[in-house]
C-alpha cells in the first residue's frame, strides 16, 4: 500500500488535483509492482518557487514542471509540482489541466522509484512506462 501526503504552497485550490494524484499514484504503484508499504509526498508550488529550487538544486535557471527528491527505504520522496507550469503546458499541448497533472504525478512517482531520462534509452523507457500507466499505450 502507498500513503500519499499533499502540501499546497500556492494560492490555488488543489483538492481536485489531490484526488487525481491519489488515483494515478496508486495505479502507478500497483502497475510497477512496488513491494512493501511506501510513502510519498506531493508539494504544489508556483513557478517562482520551483524556479528557485531548479536553480539551487539543478543549476537550471528556469521554472520546471516537476522536481523529485527521492527518499530512502519506505519513504519514496518528495515530488514538487508547479501548478503554473502545469497550466501553461496544458495549453501548449492542447489538453486539460487534469491530463497534464496526471503526467506530473506519474513522472514524479517514476523518478521516486529510480527512473530517469538522462539519455535517449532512459527517456524512451520512462516515457513508455508513463504512457502505459496512464493507459495511453
Amino acid at each position: 500500500m502507498i500513503e500519499i501526503s499533499y502540501f499546497n504552497k500556492t494560492e490555488y485550490e488543489t483538492e481536485q488535483f489531490e484526488t487525481i494524484g491519489t488515483v494515478i499514484t496508486k495505479n502507478a504503484y500497483n502497475y510497477m509492482k512496488v513491494e512493501g508499504d511506501k510513502e510519498i509526498s506531493f508539494i504544489f508550488l508556483n513557478n517562482e518557487e520551483i524556479h528557485e529550487m531548479n536553480r539551487n538544486y539543478r543549476e537550471k535557471d528556469y521554472p520546471t514542471d516537476v522536481l523529485t527528491f527521492p527518499g530512502e527505504d519506505d519513504y519514496l520522496g518528495d515530488v514538487f509540482i508547479s501548478i503554473d507550469k502545469v497550466k501553461e503546458q496544458a495549453i501548449e499541448f492542447n489538453h486539460s489541466i487534469e491530463t497534464e497533472m496526471s503526467f506530473m504525478f506519474v513522472h514524479g512517482f517514476l523518478h521516486s522509484i529510480g527512473y530517469d531520462h538522462l539519455n535517449d534509452e532512459e527517456h524512451k523507457t520512462m516515457f513508455d512506462l508513463q504512457d502505459q500507466i496512464l493507459g495511453m499505450k
